[in-house]
């Protein structure tokens, strides 16, 4: 496998209202992040709940805040620097990802 195709699996916790105060807890919905390593666009599956992104530098300061709704499929990394970042996301899942 290429490191064009070098696919990163996420796995996302998420809630789900059913009723008022009763919550249902959804387990491993799958993410997946492409390319890896990315040149300007990074793309993942749509996520069907409202999301916080944020990308870290490996000294692990803050870059970039992205909010995510059900729709939105990527977002764009063109103005970060090559190198190596971390995207964390709801739940505190994190992924390592590599800026060309």
């Amino acid at each position: 496998m290429s490191l064009d195709t070098m696919v990163v699996t996420l796995i996302m916790a998420c809630k789900i209202s059913s009723n008022g105060d009763r919550h249902r807890k959804v387990e491993s919905r799958i993410q997946t992040l492409f390319p890896n390593p990315v040149k300007n666009i990074l793309f993942f599956n749509p996520i069907p709940t409202e999301t916080t992104i944020n990308i870290y530098s490996v000294l692990g300061e803050k870059l970039r805040t992205y909010n995510i709704f059900g729709s939105t499929n990527s977002i764009d990394i063109s103005e970060l620097s090559s190198g190596v970042y971390f995207l964390k996301y709801e739940n505190n899942k994190v992924v390592r990802f590599v800026k060309e």
